[in-house]
């Protein structure tokens, strides 16, 4: 059954118990602040396998060999020593799995929390897209889509979900505004790009700002102190929120397709996610004085660079879409590795310097080793363990 926040006025309260889109008005006008979340909560089917293991040009991947849908957000919880995963379902069938998978990093052992096929009259089959961890110990999940969807869907709509993995429980919320994109835990929050941006208290799970925005917030985000770094795909443009103001304080444009995003003392990275331009490359902006370089890595045939991190060892690895990952060595050195898969997505880093990345095939991840150049020397990564790495 769902709950009610009695703060909420009670001609939305008959649109949202109905579903009605009669009314014009947008849901964010209708919300009085803190907004308690509406929700159903499903007790989940929980799958277990091992992983099948192949190598390629040195680099380890690992088949989830119960489901051959789409992995994308990857989460390490060091607590628990696993990795998460979403599952990304590709096509409306009630039968298949997804959902999100649970990756022991010991001997690659694996869950998959299987989501529910029904959820309400109108939606069937939540697909998961990236992952944050609350202060409680509980994954929340930006909910990308359903593979069954209303023509007019209604004004709130449940596109955020909890998975509490000590009860198998998955909770899914109905929030204002429009399609979901990337989440974060941030300074005891969880932050949302949506339309509008959300800004949730994960333990009373209220809604406690919203925050509009003129152009898409379609890509992805890092935090930095008192900011996050956003990136718009759609529109072109790296976005800056200041969590102390509550406001947009700073806009750089003319992009091409930002995606993945990392901030580190310095600099924030960007991964331009072309599909014109020659090579692949990677946005290096200047915090404090606003400058943009550009970073060549791969060459592009199919699209540009998806996602980037920053390792421990202060390197910067990066996916894109044409069969590549790679990484910027903390000395300068680039390098790029051929993958088995035409599309690798997310990344995470895992103890003893190791980078695991979501790439496209039956639920697959790849894990290479972190390349530690004050102890091995430039001279000594030009040639890794009987894979292909290509140095300039």
């Amino acid at each position: 059954m769902f709950k009610h926040n009695i703060t909420i006025l009670i001609v939305l309260t008959i649109l949202l118990m109905t579903f009605s889109v009669s009314s014009t008005r947008t849901a964010s006008e209708g919300v009085t602040l803190p907004y308690k979340m509406e929700y159903q909560t499903f007790q989940l089917e929980v799958l277990q396998g091992q992983s099948a293991i192949a190598y390629y040009q040195g680099t380890m991947y690992l088949n989830l060999t119960l489901t051959t849908e789409l992995p994308m957000g990857t989460l390490y919880d060091p607590v628990r020593k696993v990795v998460y995963m979403a599952i990304y379902a590709t096509y409306s069938n009630p039968n298949i799995v997804w959902g999100i998978a649970e990756i022991n990093i010991t001997d690659y052992s694996y869950k998959i929390y299987r989501f529910p096929w029904y959820v309400d009259g109108t939606f069937y089959g939540p697909v998961p897209w990236t992952i944050a961890e609350d202060g409680n110990g509980e994954l929340w999940i930006s909910i990308r889509d359903y593979l069954v969807t209303p023509n007019h869907p209604p004004e709130f709509r449940p596109y955020l979900a909890k998975l509490n993995v000590t009860s198998n429980t998955l909770t899914i919320y109905f929030i204002p505004g429009g399609c979901s994109n990337d989440i974060k835990f941030h300074n005891g929050y969880i932050w949302y790009l949506t339309s509008p941006f959300l800004k949730i208290n994960a333990t009373s799970e209220e809604i406690v700002a919203m925050y509009p925005c003129s152009f898409n917030l379609d890509g992805f985000m890092d935090s930095d102190g008192d900011y996050i770094w956003i990136t718009s795909v759609s529109d072109g443009i790296v976005t800056r929120f200041n969590t102390a103001t509550e406001t947009f304080d700073l806009n750089l444009t003319d992009f091409d397709r930002p995606l993945g995003i990392e901030v580190d003392e310095k600099y924030t990275y960007v991964a331009e996610n072309s599909r014109t331009s020659t090579d692949g490359t990677i946005l290096m902006i200047d915090k404090e004085l606003l400058n943009v370089s550009r970073i060549t890595v791969a060459p592009r045939t199919n699209e540009g660079p998806y996602y980037i991190l920053k390792s421990t060892l202060g390197n910067l690895w990066w996916t894109d879409n044409s069969q590549h990952f790679g990484v910027v060595l903390s000395n300068g050195t680039k390098l790029w590795y051929e993958s088995i898969s035409p599309y690798n997505y997310f990344i995470s880093e895992l103890p003893g310097n190791s980078i695991l990345f979501s790439c496209k095939g039956s639920a697959m991840a790849g894990i290479v080793k972190d390349i530690n150049v004050r102890a091995q020397g430039s001279t000594s990564v030009a040639v890794g363990a009987g894979g292909r790495k290509l140095l300039w």
